[in-house]
């Protein structure tokens, strides 16, 4: 990988050279055609270069008194959108170092002021340290781009948001993903992989007011492997899963933790808190049992540098769920019964779980299907979907927040 990105670093610097010298903008647009969507989404890049590579353009643009042709003007206008869906608000790449950037913010700053998009410069002025909350007629916080891994789950557009962010666009790469609160990210870093002979597609995206969620799939062997990020926007948790359907040889879930993070089991619970006692975020995976007890279930280990989540069963159909909660940790919750045709469903055909955050506060309820959906029941919920999460009230009662079909 490093050879081939050597190459597009070379060709982006000679095509920049050409323009500043000789006003022969070819060897850049075929540069900016062949690396970027028609929408200004770059397809393999990584996003740690995205900001880097955008400045040494605009250093070749600051040279020529004839501006941008209009159509590449957009399409670089994009690309800058972009590198604000994937920037933590202190200026750092989202999956990079955890170290703030007032270079990158500064960098931000003249990029936008320079664009023709007003919205540009009022999201990175919110993040200055002295800046207001970009106000007015923003682009969504939220992003899918079409026909790739790559996606910003993101609250807003303020520096105390929350996010989660993946990219899985490259078959020889590990998928990345981020999870952070408060401008802070807890999971971040590489998401290991097993080897795939193609790249992962994006099986769905769904956004509504209340939730953000993507899924991908790819085939490892003769495992097929679906794995899934949910932001609930308004209480504080994400949750990261991956779903196996194949030969129970190498079960697991990996979460890499954001380098330099704390890291500790939790006393009297099967769970992991990141951080310190007055900031943290708690990892907990809700397909094994929530008192630490030696179980057949699965395992939950704690390495240097990630999190990392079994699952006992021996059968070809394996869910492996975690919720990350940076608000009030959960205190319970136990992986329920699900019937079908009033009758037991086997644990590779459907599962259930209830998290609970203490009396008289709601809960969720997590069901999903691993067989073809049909008409199950949980916890006296009846759903046909494939994957369903519901707000459990302290009356009782579920509250549909995500359902797919």
């Amino acid at each position: 990988m490093a050879r081939v990105q050597g190459s597009v670093d070379e060709a982006l610097e000679r095509a920049c050279a050409r323009w500043e010298e000789s006003a022969d903008f070819s060897g850049l647009k075929r540069w900016l055609d062949r690396e970027l969507t028609s929408e200004g989404c770059p397809k393999s890049l990584p996003t740690t270069l995205w900001l880097p590579h955008l400045k040494r353009i605009h250093r070749a643009r600051a040279q020529r008194s004839d501006g941008w042709p209009r159509i590449e003007a957009a399409k670089v206008s994009g690309w800058l959108w972009r590198v604000l869906h994937f920037t933590r608000p202190d200026g750092a790449p989202v999956f990079g170092s955890v170290e703030k950037s007032a270079a990158n913010l500064t960098t931000l700053k003249a990029l936008a002021a320079e664009s023709l998009d007003p919205g540009l410069s009022k999201v990175v002025g919110g993040w200055s340290p002295s800046g207001k909350a970009a106000r007015g007629a923003l682009p969504s916080p939220r992003r899918s781009e079409s026909g790739q891994v790559l996606a910003s789950l993101r609250n807003d557009w303020t520096n105390e948001s929350s996010w989660c962010a993946v990219d899985a666009r490259l078959k020889s790469e590990a998928d990345a993903i981020e999870v952070a609160s408060l401008g802070k990210p807890w999971i971040s870093g590489a998401w290991l992989t097993p080897p795939r002979a193609k790249a992962a597609k994006p099986s769905c995206w769904f956004s509504n007011s209340q939730v953000d969620c993507i899924e991908w799939t790819f085939k490892s062997g003769d495992t097929r492997i679906t794995r899934t990020v949910v932001n609930l926007r308004f209480m504080d948790v994400a949750i990261v899963a991956q779903q196996e359907e194949g030969p129970a040889t190498a079960s697991g879930l990996h979460l890499p933790i954001a380098p330099g993070m704390a890291a500790a089991m939790t006393d009297g619970q099967r769970s992991v808190t990141l951080g310190s006692p007055r900031k943290k975020a708690t990892v907990i995976p809700f397909g094994l049992p929530a008192l630490p007890y030696e179980s057949d279930k699965g395992k939950l280990v704690l390495d240097d540098d990630s999190i990392q989540i079994s699952n006992g069963s021996a059968g070809r159909r394996r869910w492996l769920p975690s919720l990350i909660a940076w608000g009030k940790a959960p205190t319970q919750w136990r992986v329920l019964t699900v019937t079908e045709n009033m009758k037991k469903c086997d644990a590779s055909v459907a599962f259930g779980a209830r998290v609970a955050w203490g009396p008289g506060r709601d809960g969720l309820l997590i069901y999903r299907s691993l067989a073809k959906p049909g008409l199950r029941a949980v916890l006296g919920y009846q759903t046909r979907a494939r994957f369903a999460i519901g707000r459990f009230t302290h009356e009782g009662k579920v509250v549909p927040l995500l359902t797919l079909d």
